[in-house]
């Protein structure tokens, strides 16, 4: 439920079915009003919007904020990653709620939204994920693996990136540092 419901009518309907409400439009003054009219939080989601034109996306300071609030009060809340295959047109732009999520890898997006910001869900905006990203999300979702993907290395290098890795306790900001590599000899790259 967005632009044109009165709040009135919003809790008279939460008290009958699940409710979205627009998760950044939404003001504390509404949820006042809301709680007047007696509505049902327990059945009240907040979903942020998704965004097809690029650089109107929200920032992620802004959505932290949001959300914090939001949680804060005890809502569920809901934004959305772009897919990597059927793009919506006409922009065939990607869907995301952060605009900085616009051109990432859709499982890294739905990753930081979970982790960073305080999303308890999250949703494809665009029509399809490919089959390899799907695997991905099962991957990590289900086992907590996280697959990657590594392009061919020159000669017996390429052996050394196969099998399972894991991420040192001691993780860097932009790379994963396997544990398992420390115990792996090299010969001195010529």
């Amino acid at each position: 439920m967005d632009y044109g419901m009165n709040n009135q009518t919003i809790a008279a309907v939460s008290r009958q079915m699940n409710v979205g409400l627009n998760a950044s439009t939404l003001t504390k003054n509404d949820v006042a009003e809301l709680n007047a009219y007696q509505a049902d939080f327990s059945q009240m989601e907040l979903w942020h919007n998704y965004y097809p034109r690029p650089e109107t996306g929200l920032s992620k300071d802004y959505l932290q904020s949001i959300n914090r609030t939001w949680k804060d009060l005890g809502f569920k809340v809901v934004a959305f990653v772009p897919g990597d295959e059927n793009l919506r047109g006409p922009l065939y732009a990607g869907l995301p709620t952060l605009e900085k999520h616009r051109h990432c890898h859709p499982l890294a997006a739905a990753i930081d939204l979970l982790n960073n910001c305080s999303c308890d869900a999250v949703y494809i905006g665009d029509n399809g994920l490919s089959r390899k990203v799907q695997e991905q999300f099962s991957s990590y979702f289900e086992d907590r693996n996280m697959l990657l993907e590594v392009k061919s290395l020159a000669g017996s290098y390429f052996s050394l990136a196969l099998g399972k890795h894991t991420n040192r306790l001691d993780d860097a900001q932009d790379v994963i540092r396997s544990q398992e590599a420390r115990k792996i000899i090299v010969k001195q790259l010529k």
